[in-house]
Formats: structure tokens, sequence, C-alpha cells
């Protein structure tokens, strides 16, 4: 954000003071890298002069971070007025206040500072409405605030803010509000409504239905594969009944259809099996099929199972139509 010339050289001509105070670094930190805090201050005091301030600000910011001094807050205090943060800038001359010592010299001029920005600085009061959860949280502009700061009159920067407020089991809130200068305001927040309970895993009609639509499928295929094994040797059966016929006229069987008829009581119990195994699997699936479609809202397209005997094997048939 810049601003007119003049107020360049209204910030200009506090720069000498803010130089002044910056020789004083604060006692209770050891500095972390004041070669590049003097660097970023420098550079901030160029943008400053051409009217810059949102890179002067962050510049000045990180400066202080890597070298903290009561002359940089100082400065950056100056720079977030130009802003018209005026919550944030006094906030900082208080903080520089409170670092000078009481016979510091400098003092009077922070004080001044402080009370001709006080007046102008707008302050929200935040209270929970009646019937509000006692575990409410409230963030404001993403920053949560303290519960004990709800119904205190907190000091705010001009503009437009978001309030969001939460609480377990509740839908989330948010508020905007906007303060101008000077200006003093007093808002209600409350989460949203109550959320619905959770259902338990499993316990929806639309998993029940889903559950039995799986299992009807799973039995299809079961019972397909108990009417292959049936086709399979129902073939080797009806083979192996021709060739004893040949082998064995007049019921005299050579060695070779003896063997033939011997070793075919096997195929005959896996023939019967398959076909047990096949018909259950697909009555077991059609009916489950049935089952789960009547939990479901109705669809177009129908589709049909069943399992058909052929000579010497069978078929499971599927038809649908969609």
């Amino acid at each position: 954000m810049r601003l007119h010339s003049s107020h360049v050289r209204a910030f200009a001509l506090s720069f000498a003071a803010a130089c002044a105070l910056a020789v004083t670094p604060a006692a209770a930190q050891s500095p972390r890298d004041p070669a590049a805090a003097e660097a970023l201050f420098q550079a901030a005091k160029a943008d400053a002069a051409k009217g810059d301030w949102d890179s002067a600000c962050a510049k000045l910011r990180q400066s202080q971070d890597l070298d903290p001094a009561p002359g940089t807050a100082f400065r950056l205090a100056e720079c977030e007025e130009q802003r018209t943060r005026i919550a944030t800038a006094w906030a900082l001359y208080v903080e520089v206040e409170q670092r000078l010592g009481p016979d510091d010299e400098r003092r009077p001029l922070v004080r001044e500072r402080i009370e001709a920005i006080a007046p102008r600085v707008p302050y929200l009061t935040l209270r929970a409405a009646a019937g509000a959860p006692g575990d409410l949280e409230v963030l404001r502009d993403g920053v949560t605030l303290a519960k004990s700061a709800l119904g205190l009159a907190l000091p705010i920067d001009p503009g437009r803010h978001t309030l969001t407020v939460r609480a377990p089991g509740r839908k989330e809130q948010q508020f905007v509000v906007e303060l101008k200068e000077s200006e003093k305001k007093e808002l209600e927040v409350a989460p949203g409504e109550v959320l619905p309970p959770v259902a338990p895993p499993g316990s929806s009609e639309g998993e029940g239905s889903s559950g039995m639509r799986t299992a009807g499928f799973i039995a299809l295929g079961v019972g397909a594969a108990g009417a292959v094994v049936a086709g399979v040797t129902g073939g080797l059966l009806l083979s192996r009944n021709a060739t004893l016929k040949d082998e064995c006229p007049n019921n005299v069987c050579t060695p070779e259809g003896v063997d033939i008829r011997d070793n075919s009581g096997g195929l005959f119990v896996a023939n019967y099996v398959g076909w047990g195994v096949g018909i259950a699997g697909v009555a077991t699936g059609t009916v489950l099929l049935i089952l789960s479609r009547g939990k479901e809202a109705p669809k177009q397209g129908r589709m049909s199972f069943g399992a058909t005997p052929l000579p010497g094997g069978g078929a499971v048939l599927m038809r649908g139509s969609f």
C-alpha cells in the first residue's frame, strides 16, 4: 500500500527517533543474527522512503525476529500505523514502552505516540450466546482466542474480520464483522446446529442390502462352479458309457471294459455332488438377490437365474434386461 508524499515525509521525520531507539537491544533476549537484522532494517528504510509500507513492515518484522530491539519494534509500529493497522501499531508502541527503563529518555516519545493512537483503536467484544455449549472454540481470523477473552473488549485492526465458532457435535458457524477506527462493537456468537448422530458401521440399510447382494453373487458363483463340475463329469460318463457298450457285449466285458466300469464310481459321485452344489448355489444366490432388491429403491431392468439340466451335464443360465 502506498501513501502520498506528505505521509512519506512524516514517516521519514520519525525515522531518526527510531534509529536512536534501535541502539538498545532487548536485555532479556540474546541476538541471533544481528548482521542480517541490520541488513533487513536498512532495506525496510529504503522501502519506507518509497512509501512501500507492506514490504517495509515485512522486512522490519523479520529484522525484529532475528535481533529483537526496541528501536526496530518502534519502527515497525510506525510502519503498521501507516498501513492503518491501528491496533497492531498500538500494541507495538506499548511493547516498546514496557521494554524501556523507567528513566529512559526515550519513554516520553513512545508515550506520546501511544496517547495519540489509542483513541483510534477499534474494540470488539465477543460473548457466548445464550444456550451456547461451554466447550465452544472461537477463532478470530484463524487464530484461536482463549476462553477468558470472551466478554472482554479486545483491540482489533480496522476492517473486515472473520469469526469461526466450533463445538463438538455441532456444525461450524462463521460470522463476518467490520469495524472502523475508534469503533466499538459487541457480538454474540454460537456454533451451528447440532449434527445428526453417526450411525455405527454396518447398521445402514444400504450397507445391509449391499452385503446381501454380494453374498448372492458369491452363492451364484459357487452354484455355477458346481454346475460346471456336473457338466464335465456328465460328459465323461456319457463317453465311458458308449465305450462300455463296445467293450461289454452281452454283458461280458473285456479287461478294458472292466477297468472302465470299476473306475467310473468316482465320476458318478462327482457328478451328483456337482449337481447338488450347482442347484443349491443358484437357488440360494437367487433368493439373496431378490431379498437385496427388496431393500433398495426400484430400478429399471430385470435379471433371472436358473439351472437347466442337460443330458450328461447342465448349465447355469442368467438372463437380464437393463
